[in-house]
């Protein structure tokens, strides 16, 4: 895969993704108004209808998305599969939303466009960048595993057309550890220093 594969806890990632849901929206309130939708919605890939306030009643569905390794690596993660044993497809497969919201959360960066374009956009990429697994935690303590594209992040906006925005970094402020918190990134870099010091 080319990358170290990285374990989610299911609750975790939910909390943390609904926190960067929010920061989106009060992001994107000086222009649209933001409603939240229900989990049906949700699992259909829809977390807003977005309206913009001067206009004249147009709504669009909107999904959003975060990432904390985007500043590390500079790719997005492009999730085609949510549960590859199961063969649930991902987010950048299945969703119904009409635009996508990615964010870096490190980098408070939002790129935003229509999910259409990226959704075409995932054959090619399949077949020309690598693919990164993540490992995941139900309630239940049952797992799945779920696995994405690592796409080089201007070519993500090319090709998407997804027009880039600066957020405001007090939006984001403790959501740049990931899912896990401080505590997990600090174990992480904890053993990658002991995997190096063993190297030697």
């Amino acid at each position: 895969m080319g990358t170290k594969n990285r374990t989610h806890v299911f609750e975790r990632s939910e909390r943390w993704g609904r926190a960067v849901e929010v920061a989106v929206a009060t992001h994107l309130a000086p222009r649209f108004l933001c409603r939240r939708m229900g989990r049906p919605f949700q699992q259909a890939g829809v977390d807003f209808l977005i309206e913009r306030h001067e206009g004249y009643g147009e709504r669009y569905s909107l999904e959003v998305k975060g990432d904390y390794m985007l500043s590390k690596t500079g790719n997005a993660f492009v999730e085609v599969w949510s549960d590859y044993a199961g063969q649930k497809p991902g987010w950048a497969v299945s969703s119904t939303a009409q635009l996508l919201a990615y964010v870096d959360v490190v980098g408070a960066r939002l790129w935003l466009g229509p999910m259409l374009q990226v959704k075409n956009a995932v054959y090619a990429w399949e077949h020309r960048y690598s693919m990164k697994e993540a490992l995941n935690v139900a309630p239940d303590g049952s797992l799945w595993r779920s696995q994405g594209i690592l796409v080089p992040v201007k070519e993500f906006a090319y090709t998407g057309r997804l027009h880039e925005s600066p957020m405001d970094p007090a939006l984001l402020a403790g959501l740049e550890y990931g899912p896990g918190g401080k505590e997990d990134r600090d174990a992480e870099r904890e053993e990658a220093a002991i995997s190096r010091e063993g190297k030697r």
